[in-house]
Parts: structure tokens; C-alpha cells; sequence
């Protein structure tokens, strides 16, 4: 199937315009992507996924790429500083350069696995046509990365959770303006970055009218972000933002008792509670058998220092001493 749809729909190059780029290329609709040639498979890997995932991305930006767009697969770590002139985040298996509009994909062959891959080309899909789609009016990084996390089928764990979970315990929850600076950061404080905006954006969706993602982003188009939020939600981005975060909290907050740390601490708390009862429950049946086992002795042998007299207080005359 594959081969049928390479013979209609690419074509190959010996080499590149540029320099710049590696040596080998492969067009398909409007993208063209450049890979070395130890990198083929990953090349028409890539090129399945485009095919699988372009009509959802025109369907739900309403829009089709117009203009050429490059897929550039780094074949080794040397590759980030020949073409880039410096690396992407460790963290990070793709990125999205505007100006140019290239999408920079590491090779699974020393980064990721094909999963990822998968993943990351969906990611950087979304910035591409949110990129297209905005025209003149700029997309915050929370939304831009949120959109990108929901496009590329990422699902929120349970250990996202409690990744959101911690964040919120340890007051490490960053507010939107704070996103902006995601690419600064380092993995852990980025993953609660991509989380949070992840989060943002499906609080957003889950309360659109009908839940209808197309018709908001149509009206970002027109008109912006906050202008789309006010006439969807009737909020403006600072109510929003205090509206998500409340929820954030509500929902996540719980998620620290699944903790794997917090649960050995509870477990051991709960040990040593139940440890004490048994303890002080076993002490207390130990106490009443000594002092049932004491009077049957003292009733068998007679206690001299135990009254034993009918009238309380009295002494007979005739009491020998």
C-alpha cells in the first residue's frame, strides 16, 4: 500500500537546494522533507503519518497549508548544530521554526522510538497550522502548546496527574505569562508547563458550546484569542486563567494520595497507628487478666489486710489480735 501511494504521490531528489540541509529529498503534497539516506524508513514513516493526519488538521483548523513547508529529520546529535546552529532541548524530539517554516525532527535512530515520532510530527502539525491560521493575531505559548499536546493524541495519565498533583502541593503551578518561557526550562519543569497547558486547553473545550473546537478557532482567526474567549465564555483571558486554575486544583489536588512516596508514607503511618492499638489493646487484656488471676488468688488464700466483716468500720470486743 505504501509503494502504490509513493508511486502517485512522492518523488526523490539526489540533493537538496541548499547546503544546509541533508542531501536527500522527498516531496509529498505540500511538504517537503530532507533526510539522509540512513533515515529513509523514518522519511516514509513520516510521510504516513502525514497522510493519516492532514485531513483531521484541515478539517478542524479549517484550512489547508498553502505554502511549501519543510520536514528536516536530524540524522545524529552533530546534525542539531550543523543545521540549527545549537540543540534543541533534550527534552524535546521535534520543533517548529516560523520563520522558515521547518519542522526539525530527531531520528529514532538516537532519539525517541517510532511512537514518539509519531507524537512529535503531530505536535509540530498543530504549531504549523495554528501558526497558518492565526495570521496577524499572536497565540499564547499555553494555548499554541496545549492545542499541540491534544492534536498529537496525548491523553492526560494518571501519573500526569500526579505529576499536576505535586506541582500544586509544592506551589510550583506556573500562571500563563510564566509558559511563555517553556523552551528556557528543563525537563521536569517543562513537563508541568505542557500539562498545564494541555489541562487549559481541554477546561477550555469542555465548555465551549457543544464542545466545538472548530467554531472557537474560527473565531480566533478573526478576531484573537481573548476576543474568541469573550464572546465563547464570556471571559476575558485573566478570568479564564483564575477559572482553570480553580479547577485545577479541585480536580488534581486529590491525585497526591497516589503518589508511590506518599503512599510508603502512609502505609508505614498506618502501620504504626494499628501497631499502637493491637499494642495497647493487647497491654490492657494483659492488665485485666492479671487482676482477675490476683483476686481468684486472694479469694482461695484470704487476704489479711482485706476486710472481710459484716459491719463496716467496727471492731467486735471479743477480736483476737
Amino acid at each position: 500500500m505504501l509503494s502504490l501511494l509513493l508511486i502517485f504521490c512522492l518523488f526523490f531528489c539526489g540533493n537538496a537546494h541548499s547546503l544546509n540541509l541533508p542531501d536527500q529529498r522527498l516531496h509529498f503534497r505540500e511538504f517537503t522533507l530532507n533526510y539522509a539516506y540512513q533515515d529513509e524508513g523514518t522519511a516514509l514513516k513520516i510521510v504516513r503519518i502525514l497522510q493519516n493526519s492532514l485531513p483531521r488538521f484541515q478539517r478542524i483548523f479549517s484550512l489547508r497549508i498553502q505554502r511549501r513547508a519543510k520536514i528536516v529529520i536530524l540524522s545524529s546529535p552533530e546534525d542539531q548544530l550543523r543545521y540549527l546552529q545549537h540543540e534543541l532541548p533534550r527534552w524535546a524530539g521535534a520543533a517548529y521554526f516560523p520563520e522558515n517554516r521547518t519542522i526539525f525532527v530527531k531520528s529514532p535512530r538516537w532519539s525517541g522510538s517510532i511512537f514518539d515520532l509519531q507524537t512529535d510530527v503531530k505536535h509540530e502539525l498543530s504549531h504549523l497550522f495554528l501558526h497558518d491560521m492565526s495570521g496577524d493575531h499572536e497565540m499564547p505559548v499555553w494555548f499554541d502548546e496545549g492545542l499541540a499536546m491534544l492534536m498529537s493524541g496525548k491523553q492526560v495519565s494518571w501519573w500526569d496527574g500526579i505529576t499536576l498533583s505535586n506541582a500544586l502541593l509544592s506551589n510550583k503551578v506556573m500562571d500563563f505569562s510564566q509558559i511563555e518561557k517553556v523552551l528556557q526550562f528543563d525537563e521536569k519543569k517543562a513537563r508541568i508547563a505542557y500539562l498545564e497547558s494541555q489541562s487549559a486547553v481541554l477546561f477550555l473545550i469542555q465548555r465551549l458550546p457543544q464542545h466545538n473546537l472548530v467554531r472557537f478557532l474560527q473565531e480566533a482567526k478573526r478576531n484573537g484569542l481573548n476576543e474568541a474567549l469573550q464572546s465563547s465564555l464570556q471571559l476575558d483571558s485573566i478570568d479564564f486563567e483564575i477559572k482553570w486554575y480553580r479547577n485545577l486544583a479541585k480536580r488534581y489536588k486529590w491525585y497526591i494520595f497516589f503518589n508511590f512516596t506518599n503512599l510508603i508514607w502512609l502505609f508505614m503511618l498506618f502501620i504504626l497507628t494499628a501497631g499502637y492499638f493491637l499494642v495497647r489493646r493487647r497491654n490492657r487484656k494483659l492488665l485485666r487478666k492479671w487482676t482477675e488471676f490476683e483476686n481468684l488468688e486472694n479469694s482461695e488464700t484470704g487476704d489479711p489486710l482485706r476486710w472481710t466483716g459484716g459491719n463496716s468500720g467496727q471492731i467486735n470486743d471479743d477480736e483476737d489480735f
